[in-house]
């Protein structure tokens, strides 16, 4: 392994501490994602994306912007309402995540 990816997962190693979010990292990708149930899940999960902004400000790692993407994952009729803002993207249809093309239904 080389010098740079053992100080990147230095670095990257307290992220999931700032949220309260669920969060999966692999390799240099990080995900996280949190079941909404009301509007207060969704508040938490803004104040999460807050959170990241703040974290990759303290530590100088910048995210890639236009890698950053929020999908919606429901197969429900009535869903909470909700904006989340990162980098101000809206919602995608879906995304791909390690090779899989990930859609909002599945």
């Amino acid at each position: 392994m080389s010098w740079g990816a053992i100080l990147f997962l230095a670095f990257i190693n307290d992220l999931p501490s700032t949220v309260s979010s669920k969060v999966k990292l692999f390799a240099d990708d990080c995900q996280i994602y949190r079941t909404i149930e009301s509007s207060y899940n969704s508040a938490v999960l803004q104040q999460d994306q807050v959170a990241l902004e703040k974290w990759e400000n303290d530590w100088k790692m910048f995210f890639n912007p236009q890698k950053c993407v929020t999908i919606r994952i429901t197969r429900k009729q009535k869903t909470v309402n909700a904006t989340y803002r990162l980098y101000d993207h809206d919602f995608v249809p879906g995304s791909k995540y390690l090779g899989v093309h990930i859609n909002y239904d599945l």
